[in-house]
């Protein structure tokens, strides 16, 4: 495929491997719900015929933007990025679409996933605190993902490790934006929270009124498992998602 670029956003890549997929977005392609649903196939990039190819672009077809790699935070990107009606981006992604893939949207099924075509396969290295054992580290390897094989969980993180982001860039132009007083604001953005009715929690510090959308969910073992961990001293935190 031969394509003129205005802009490139590369992230870790040099070269693209056969296999990969090309994804086009435009205004055009909106709204956007799910990042696993995000554009069209423009190319088959790993296709060795025109006999072979399932879809094409022009030649001289001028994208904006080229966003190598189309997981969560990618998508993210071309998200915002074509919240411009002027805006053509490309994203090329190694594994497919998780379309007809059930187990990219039943949590109870995401394991599915796990050591498979759908899975990067990464090993940690050992570590003398982990009995220098190799633990299996699941990186999923679809469109959107690890948004496509997370068990639909996900934690914001401490907000010291945003503040330890900024200092760690000394005082560099703009790293002020990565601590998490200032982070909090894209943070919210992002998210429609509704908290569970049974599990009142605070949400000033939660955003109401962003694309991705979820409720909180409290099953029987949560029931049991909270006051154990309050008997024994732990305190109860009513949502880990914030500055508290």
């Amino acid at each position: 495929m031969s394509t003129n670029v205005n802009t490139t956003l590369a992230v870790g890549a040099a070269v693209i491997a056969a296999g990969t997929t090309a994804y086009a977005l435009s205004s055009r392609s909106r709204p956007f719900y799910t990042a696993n649903e995000i554009g069209q196939p423009v190319d088959n990039l790993s296709a060795k015929s025109g006999t072979d190819r399932k879809y094409s672009t022009p030649a001289n077809h001028e994208f904006d933007f080229v966003i190598v790699g189309g997981g969560t935070a990618a998508m993210v990107l071309a998200n915002r990025l074509t919240e411009r009606s002027d805006v053509n981006v490309l994203v090329i992604e190694a594994g497919k679409t998780s379309k007809g893939v059930p187990a990219s949207r039943i949590p109870g099924a995401f394991f599915q996933l796990q050591r498979t075509e759908r899975d990067w396969s990464y090993w940690t290295t050992p570590q003398k605190g982990c009995h220098n054992r190799e633990l299996a580290w699941t990186r999923t390897k679809i469109l959107g993902g690890c948004s496509s094989g997370n068990a639909m969980m996900f934690n914001l993180g401490a907000p010291q490790d945003y503040d330890e982001w900024a200092r760690l860039q000394k005082g560099a132009e703009g790293s002020e934006g990565w601590a998490y007083k200032g982070f909090k604001k894209y943070l919210q953005r992002f998210e429609t929270f509704v908290p569970h009715p049974d599990v009142p929690c605070p949400t000033e510090e939660r955003g109401k009124a962003g694309p991705i959308g979820y409720f909180g969910f409290f099953t029987d073992l949560g029931r049991a498992f909270i006051p154990t961990c309050e008997a024994i001293g732990i305190p109860h935190v009513p949502d880990i998602n914030t500055s508290k």
